[in-house]
């Protein structure tokens, strides 16, 4: 995917030509953005499950409501998640990108619970869905390397997020149940993306690190 440009040598090459302060956003503040902007945007996309998702299932059945809140997912996270990339531009050129990644992971997830609408499918379609959007994320970024140690990141943040927002449902039940499994599916699904993002710029930040020490030595 290195038609987006977000290789670490073609954003160093914008990067050096371009005028607008840099700004390299650490491992916390990639967590904390992912967090809350994902987190921000599962409560909204929830919150049509709550309130409007007798109309989704009936108009559209259930795997059109499924990819209509995906679809939310990534109109309304893409820009978000997109503070975390480094360089001018690099967070409109994530925004594609991303739209691929998570429809890969809903796509997979959708299909793992159609065929095993149970716990094991819930996990299976996780596991595999993360893998599918992880391998998106390397790709876009042309960061494979990363590959294992992101890939856990991602694989805790979605499993724990959805598993403790499904028991905050049954504990507290009706829409109130909905919107806190909305906000916690996001906060972890959210810090791990965080973290993916942080780990497929690691090439980045060393080639920034390394041009900003030689140029203090010279």
């Amino acid at each position: 995917m290195r038609f987006l440009g977000l290789a670490a040598d073609l954003v160093l090459g914008r990067i050096l030509a371009s005028e607008q302060p840099l700004r390299v956003p650490g491992w916390p503040g990639s967590v904390a953005g992912g967090a809350f902007g994902f987190g921000a945007v599962s409560v909204v996309v929830f919150a049509c499950w709550a309130y409007a998702g007798r109309w989704f299932y009936s108009h559209i059945g259930e795997a059109g409501a499924y990819l209509a809140w995906a679809a939310m997912f990534i109109a309304g996270s893409g820009g978000l998640l997109g503070r975390v990339v480094i360089g001018a531009g690099s967070g409109r050129r994530f925004c594609g990108g991303f739209a691929v990644a998570f429809m890969a992971y809903s796509v997979v997830w959708m299909a793992a619970w159609f065929a095993s609408p149970d716990r094991f499918g819930e996990i299976f379609g996780a596991l595999v869905g993360v893998a599918a959007f992880g391998a998106c994320l390397c790709g876009m970024f042309g960061s494979w390397r990363t590959l294992p140690s992101m890939m856990v990141g991602l694989a805790v943040g979605n499993l724990a997020g959805y598993f403790l927002g499904g028991a905050l449902h049954d504990l507290y039940g009706g829409n109130a149940g909905k919107l806190l499994w909305g906000l916690s599916y996001g906060l972890g699904f959210g810090a791990g993306m965080g973290h993916a993002l942080h780990a497929v710029q690691s090439e980045l930040r060393r080639r920034l690190s390394s041009l900003t020490e030689a140029r203090r030595r010279g």
